[in-house]
């Protein structure tokens, strides 16, 4: 919803009045549904969403709002992996490009692609991955003028490469090891 609304209000095409017209209309039946589900949660559980957020620690088991934080750096890393220098690069040739038609669709993606940042409590890195649209975006546009042999390098290390990180990420806390290294844990 976050998205379409910044969409409509970076358009060019509508003025204020319709803008606020057409952002109100669009929104009304995202709204409906999860109106619907949070009096039904309150009228059984006398609980909601917003109760659950307001309540929340920096974790359920007592880590501190900085190793948190760390898991949602180390989690927003391997959302994109090895793809992170494309999509500096994409990022790089889209600002030296200067065409605002995609910049606005990047801008709109931008809020709801790091809103996993206000959700400091346990809601685990699989949250970061809202990120992916806008970082696939970026990292594929940062691709593009590498060639197909390049870029079926690049798929193959990256196969490879994830492959291996699941294969290791069971056994290996990556993030633990840094936090101990800094003595937060």
């Amino acid at each position: 919803m976050l998205f379409f609304g910044l969409m409509i209000l970076l358009s060019g095409e509508f003025n204020i009045r319709e803008k606020i017209f057409k952002i109100i209309r669009f929104g009304i039946f995202f709204l409906i549904p999860i109106s619907l589900l949070q009096i039904l949660m309150f009228r059984y559980f006398h609980f909601t969403s917003l109760d659950w957020y307001l309540s929340g620690q920096a974790s359920l088991n007592g880590e501190g709002l900085l190793l948190t934080s760390l898991r949602y750096f180390g989690q927003l890393f391997r959302t994109l992996g090895i793809l992170w220098i494309f999509f500096f690069i994409g990022l790089l040739q889209e600002l030296k490009e200067k065409n605002w038609q995609r910049i606005k669709i990047y801008l709109a993606l931008a809020p709801a692609s790091f809103s996993f940042f206000l959700w400091s409590i346990a809601a685990a890195g699989r949250a970061v991955f809202i990120f992916a649209p806008l970082g696939i975006l970026l990292a594929s546009y940062g691709c593009k003028k590498r060639g197909v042999l390049m870029t079926a390098l690049l798929l193959s290390i990256v196969l490879i490469l994830n492959y291996s990180f699941s294969w290791f990420n069971s056994q290996i806390p990556f993030v633990d090891i840094i936090a101990k290294f800094f003595g937060i844990l």
